[in-house]
């Protein structure tokens, strides 16, 4: 009871002390703001800098307040500062929070450009239209059986196609929240029924030689978690420092989450699905064992 009284006194000078960084959707600069409101985000509406709590940067006019690569750099210290053997104390009070991350709404990709989709490259499915009596890309759709998103605009549904979750993003209502010994967890605000799709699995994207520099680099500084997810063709997503709220999904031997791979907007993407039905409330749960990617099962 002591040990907990303890945390709970300490635990609003941890959260004062922590920031997370957003980017405006508009001006795409990044911003400075408080880790609870950053939790508070939805990843299906947009972020302007108008939005911003501090006064003085609630403005797409306004200058960005450090550069993207001053941005990293607060990660990279953390890290570092980690290694201090002599650090122990302030490492166990950071631990109950998240660490400093970016929120993000779509990939980054580091090494390339996103695939702009051709149009002779788009897969059209045979669904009738819903005014000739479809269902409007229903199980039976094509596309959806085969993973693949139909395109706006091509769709012989139209906009009664249900087969877009992932460009709509049609997320599933969730809360980052405390999950005991686990850290954070990935939590359901609402019921949510087998086989509906949840949230995408966002991140830098990163070639192989990439991952590797940065998986060595995380065992050097000693990180204890990894949100790496192999994404194919060579490429895998990173979520340590951009990400959004699929990040904080934790790990079970009885898992009620699946990653599935899916190609939306022309490019491969991940997406989390409900393998049973989830009551509003219960966390979010998927094997690392069989979806991380690394020599090793990561936990």
């Amino acid at each position: 009871d002591e040990q907990r009284k303890e945390e709970e006194e300490e635990e609003p000078h941890a959260q004062e002390d922590m920031d997370s960084w957003v980017q405006c959707d508009k001006c795409t600069k990044w911003r400075r703001i408080p880790a609870k409101v950053a939790e508070s985000l939805r990843d299906d509406q947009p972020w302007y800098c108008e939005h911003n709590p501090d006064p003085a940067r609630a403005s797409c006019s306004v200058a960005q307040e450090l550069t993207n690569e001053q941005i990293d750099a607060l990660n990279e210290d953390e890290d570092e500062e980690e290694l201090d053997e002599g650090l122990e104390e302030e490492r166990a009070r950071r631990r109950r929070i998240p660490a400093v991350w970016q929120l993000i709404r779509d990939n980054i990709f580091l090494n390339r450009k996103r695939k702009q989709q051709e149009e002779d490259d788009v897969m059209i499915c045979q669904c009738k239209p819903v005014w000739r009596g479809g269902d409007g890309c229903g199980p039976d759709c094509i596309n959806r059986m085969l993973c693949i998103e139909c395109v706006p605009g091509f769709c012989p549904c139209e906009d009664k196609c249900t087969n877009q979750v992932f460009t709509l993003k049609q997320y599933a209502k969730l809360e980052v929240r405390r999950a005991g010994a686990k850290g954070f967890g990935l939590f359901a605000l609402e019921d949510i029924k087998k086989g509906q799709f949840i949230i995408e699995y966002i991140g830098e994207v990163l070639e192989e030689e990439e991952y590797l520099r940065r998986k060595d680099f995380y065992a050097e500084v000693g990180q204890r978690h990894y949100y790496f997810m192999n994404i194919g063709n060579g490429e895998v997503i990173d979520a340590c420092r951009k990400g959004n709220r699929a990040r904080f999904i934790n790990h079970s031997c009885d898992p009620n989450c699946e990653t599935q791979k899916w190609l939306a907007r022309g490019e491969l993407a991940i997406g989390l699905f409900a393998t049973k039905d989830i009551a509003a409330q219960e966390e979010l749960t998927f094997d690392y064992n069989f979806e991380r990617y690394g020599d090793k099962p990561i936990r």
